[in-house]
């Protein structure tokens, strides 16, 4: 059963005129076979399916992410973890939940390396798409994770905490730093680029104001009263370090 959105039958007379009734045999794995419900009002008699032709018992099997090697290793490390915060817990001892936050944050990222270096040296198309699914999920729980870490975990000074979510900007959404270095490298071709506006727009938005105007003086139209303005409004915005 690899499609979950998949509706699957199962042929068997027996089931179809009794009815059906399943037991979990293991966590991924389903035994379906047939049987009558008894109900309040069923009389007490043997059922008319008895010997009537063989009763077959179908394992109908799920596919269970953590059989895979990897998220098994990973679910060891990160149990670990929880682990040892219920230790300190139930002693006397104070709780940096900061540094365990990160420590969860930095088992995810090490697994998700793992999961990008199984992909690189996979050539099972099946593996590749399973494993770049897990790639993804593991990347927004890390990200949101993270935000959730500056928000609610890590008591910091109001001021603060702006500085630490331009840092979450950059460090999860860090496409258009790396396109900007592209840009500045091309030098007066740049503006022809057609990502450049909005690289432009995502720096500003960022806080990191200086590249943006670096990328600005770039433009063929860098000299004109527009740009001249728009460059003495960006000069006076404030800068977040």
């Amino acid at each position: 059963m690899d499609d979950p959105d998949c509706i699957y039958t199962i042929f068997d007379n027996k089931c179809k005129a009794a009815g059906i009734t399943g037991t979990w045999v293991t966590p991924d794995t389903l035994s379906v076979t047939a049987f009558r419900p008894v109900l309040s009002n069923t009389r007490d008699q043997v059922s008319k399916y008895v010997s009537k032709d063989s009763t077959n018992i179908y394992h109908l099997k799920f596919p269970f992410i953590f059989s895979e090697p990897i998220l098994t290793d990973f679910v060891g490390e990160t149990c670990a973890i929880f682990r040892t915060l219920r230790t300190i817990k139930s002693s006397e001892q104070k709780v940096d939940y900061v540094k365990i936050s990160q420590s969860y944050r930095s088992t995810i990222r090490t697994y998700l390396e793992k999961l990008q270096d199984s992909i690189a040296s996979a050539s099972d198309e099946a593996l590749i798409e399973r494993h770049k699914n897990l790639i993804t999920q593991l990347y927004y729980t890390e990200c949101i994770w993270h935000l959730c870490e500056i928000l609610f975990v890590d008591r910091v000074v109001s001021g603060m905490i702006v500085l630490k979510l331009m840092e979450w900007i950059r460090f999860h959404i860090p496409q258009s730093e790396r396109l900007a270095t592209e840009l500045l490298i091309n030098g007066r071709e740049a503006d022809s680029h057609e990502d450049y506006w909005t690289v432009v727009r995502d720096l500003i938005l960022q806080g990191q104001v200086e590249v943006a105007r670096a990328l600005l003086k770039l433009h063929s139209s860098s000299e004109s009263l527009t740009f001249q303005i728009t460059e003495q409004i960006l000069k006076a915005m404030p800068v977040f370090n």
